[in-house]
């Protein structure tokens, strides 16, 4: 079973707390406390009160698990407030909280979160169970999300179909990790997002997912992807990008240095990087890894 597109972004994070201490709980002194109150804050189902806990700034970054990132805040509130309209989160928690104070001001969590995500607009029930590092920050006294990513944990279903009681649907469940070295996801240039949406939904009937004004993913190709307005503007990346995935990134990327290629960028962000290389043709290609915090 296919994962609907809407679901892709519920692969953040939820959990259980009134909203009347949401306030009290953002400008607590315990970066932990933060994070918990931010965890409810999905359970709430009001993107307004989420949004809350996220740095006002062009350089947010939000990656989800399926390897989309969305990049600064303005983009980000259109992703919420799109998702919240067709995905209701419920019986969540946070498990194994991992955190490293990098100064008094500075923290960076790793945890495991299991949430229940129901999608109205398709009838799904879905247990998720994701991997998700979050980087916060006091600025002016208040905690806030300056960076985050989610990912799926080895040998564990990110998204599992389940039946009203909460049982597993079998034989529905969604593969947790890519296969090593096959394609994983395409990216193409895109010019005009809504001709863009309207010709491969009449002829191709792929179905979208805005991730604001200059991306959009699809699904119903066989393949998961994206249009992204960048890969139109910028001379390296011109043109359409296949995205590989390797279980061992810095090998294959010895290995084809070994073999002559041109490696032409490196790029980390957080929980996972990925490098391009020029194939024998001239294309760029991408070989992406998730990495454990």
């Amino acid at each position: 079973m296919d994962v609907p597109v809407r679901t892709q972004f519920i692969l953040l994070i939820i959990a259980i707390l009134p909203i009347s201490n949401l306030e009290a709980m953002t400008r607590s002194e315990s970066a932990r406390d933060a994070l918990e109150a931010w965890a409810a804050a999905f359970n709430s189902n009001d993107s307004e009160v989420l949004l809350e806990f996220y740095d006002n700034s062009n350089e947010t970054v939000v990656v989800v698990s399926s390897g989309t990132l969305v990049s600064g805040l303005e983009s980000f509130e259109s992703v919420v407030r799109t998702d919240f309209q067709f995905v209701t989160f419920s019986d969540s928690r946070i498990e194994d909280v991992h955190e490293r104070q990098l100064t008094d001001e500075v923290s960076v969590f790793t945890f495991e979160h299991r949430f229940v995500a129901n999608v109205t607009e398709e009838d799904t029930r879905l247990q998720g169970h994701v991997q998700t590092t979050i980087v916060m920050q006091k600025l002016d006294g208040i905690w806030k999300i300056v960076s985050e990513h989610s990912s799926a944990l080895p040998d564990v279903e990110r998204m599992v179909p389940i039946d009203e009681n909460g049982n597993p649907l079998e034989g529905e469940a969604v593969p947790a990790v890519p296969e090593n070295d096959s394609i994983d996801y395409v990216e193409l240039p895109m010019t005009d997002p809504e001709a863009t949406k309207q010709f491969y939904a009449t002829h191709f009937d792929w179905e979208f997912e805005d991730w604001g004004a200059d991306y959009i993913s699809f699904s119903g190709a066989g393949v998961t992807g994206g249009f992204n307005s960048a890969l139109s503007t910028t001379g390296l990346d011109n043109g359409p990008l296949i995205v590989m995935y390797s279980d061992d990134l810095d090998g294959k990327l010895q290995e084809l240095r070994d073999a002559g290629c041109e490696i032409a960028r490196e790029v980390s962000f957080p929980g996972g990087r990925r490098f391009l290389f020029v194939d024998p043709n001239g294309n760029h290609v991408g070989v992406w890894t998730a990495i454990e915090e």
